[in-house]
């Protein structure tokens, strides 16, 4: 909200050169958000997909174990286990589905069509670049950063008003000629030089130049401050961002995929006898905590990487399709 304030403040007072920055970083921020939020989307749908494969497989082996022989305690405490286990799973299938629905209203809201206008965003597999040296970001951010650029105009304005005070604060004098005409008696002419020179009567101009002085003082300490904020801010998106993409490539296939296969592999195996109750429900948990995690970990690492492009000014996209 401050920076669309200042953008119209810079449009009203005809600030071509801060006016262009904040429009260029008004269109990166909006190509940021469509990607992230058709990522989200993707990814949304990839999560209701395998939380409803998760229930509907604790459902099937409900209804095998519902035809079991139910003498002892142990058919009934694995009943209940599965039961359970179910029902965990159908409310995580709910609200996969509902933030499904949210990414989709507002993806439709963007787009400018209708709320519930149906759309599949189908991603490629994402790869996420490498970002430029941290030292880079900074030096680009000085000219980059429009919040900081603003607040640099602003201290510069403030100076221009200090000089103007000191300046109106020192007395001038004028210099120029002059004739007098006298009558009586005679005519009598006499031309010279006339200086005038004002003086200070009053503390009017001092006080205005001490106190366009403290302004000036405190735009330069806020010049400081905004600058360590963009500092700081650069800094943690410029490591959250590293930290995200080497974790992904910790692994070199897709981790939802290969626990999807374990999840999988784990049912055909209990059906058969070959695998514990437990195993089982272990494999099934881990595969949603997998999907989980690596669609929160790529996610964060798009928006921190868009992050460190909007802090800066660097034309950096940190995805790449392949």
């Amino acid at each position: 909200m401050a920076e669309r304030l200042r953008f119209r403040r810079a449009i009203a007072d005809h600030q071509v050169e801060i006016a262009k920055l904040g429009l260029g970083r008004f269109e990166q921020a909006l190509e940021a958000k469509a990607t992230v939020l058709a990522y989200r989307l993707s990814r949304a749908q990839v999560r209701a997909q395998a939380c409803e494969e998760v229930a509907e497989r604790f459902a099937g082996l409900r209804k095998a174990l519902v035809g079991r022989d139910p003498s002892g305690p142990a058919p009934t405490i694995e009943l209940r286990s599965v039961e359970a286990a179910e029902v965990v799973a159908r409310r995580r299938s709910e609200e996969a589905r509902l933030a499904l629905q949210q990414a989709l209203l507002e993806m439709n809201q963007l787009r400018g069509a209708p709320s519930l206008a149906p759309l599949v965003v189908k991603a490629p597999v994402l790869a996420l670049k490498d970002a430029p040296r941290l030292d880079e970001f900074l030096a680009s951010a000085r000219d980059g950063n429009f919040s900081y650029r603003m607040q640099v105009l602003e201290s510069e304005q403030l100076s221009l008003q200090s000089d103007l005070a000191r300046s109106n604060s020192v007395p001038g004098f004028t210099a120029g000629p002059y004739v007098l005409q006298d009558r009586v008696g005679g005519r009598e002419t006499i031309v010279g030089l006339r200086f005038d020179i004002p003086l200070p009567v009053s503390g009017r101009s001092g006080s205005a130049e001490r106190a366009a002085n403290e302004r000036k003082r405190q735009s330069k300490a806020a010049i400081a401050a905004a600058w360590r904020d963009v500092e700081k801010d650069l800094g943690q998106t410029w490591l959250s961002y590293a930290s995200k993409v080497d974790q992904l490539r910790m692994h070199k296939d897709d981790p939802a995929v290969r626990f999807a296969e374990a999840a999988k592999l784990a049912e055909s195996h209990f059906r058969a006898g070959a695998l514990s109750l437990q195993l089982f429900m272990d494999a099934q948990a881990g595969y949603l905590e997998a999907v989980d995690s690596a669609l929160v970990i790529q996610e964060q690492a798009v928006e921190a990487g868009f992050r460190l492009r909007e802090l800066s000014g660097v034309n950096f996209n940190p995805v790449s399709a392949r």
